[in-house]
């Protein structure tokens, strides 16, 4: 039973992803080409993910799964990282939802993680979200806009204070 909950809270995290990216991409926009291009790449690493997780997902429930022409997978490179990843999540969140409680039991074989469960997958896509989101929000801490409307990239002081500046901002 515990399982379950925790399986089910990871869904609702898998939901949250969305409006993580979105936030950021936002965050993005003002901040010109690098920003926006750290935004792109993290949502297409994720859309490609999603791929992958369909495919376990179809492996595991072959009879439920994932079909290679689904309408979550537009053709290659014609729509926006973003989009195309917040297709693809709804659709895996569409599925998600109609799984049983013996659905998130089943499994399949895949290659690098061995034998895992439907549930099992949704963990390892949260941890993907996780990393991805984190490592991208760390990217963009990095950047700040200078008042030239151009990026540069902050330093760090030796005393962990981050600075755009020649001269260490005072706290």
């Amino acid at each position: 039973m515990a399982d379950l909950l925790e399986c089910l809270l990871q869904i609702k995290g898998l939901a949250e992803s969305l409006n993580r990216l979105s936030a950021l991409a936002a965050q993005s926009a003002g901040r010109g080409g690098a920003a926006v291009a750290a935004v792109t790449q993290t949502a297409a690493g994720l859309a490609s993910a999603e791929h992958g997780w369909h495919q376990a997902f179809s492996s595991a429930l072959p009879n439920r799964g994932f079909a290679d022409d689904s309408p979550a997978w537009p053709a290659c490179g014609t729509e926006d990282p973003v989009v195309a990843f917040n297709r693809a999540r709804r659709a895996t969140l569409e599925f998600l939802d109609l799984c049983s409680a013996a659905d998130l039991s089943a499994s399949a074989t895949l290659g690098g993680l061995g034998r895992v469960t439907v549930a099992d997958i949704v963990a390892h896509m949260l941890a993907n979200d996780t990393e991805r989101l984190g490592a991208l929000r760390n990217d963009l801490s990095l950047f700040d806009a200078a008042p030239d409307g151009r990026l540069r990239q902050a330093r760090f002081l030796d005393d962990g204070r981050r600075t755009t500046h020649d001269r260490p901002i005072g706290y």
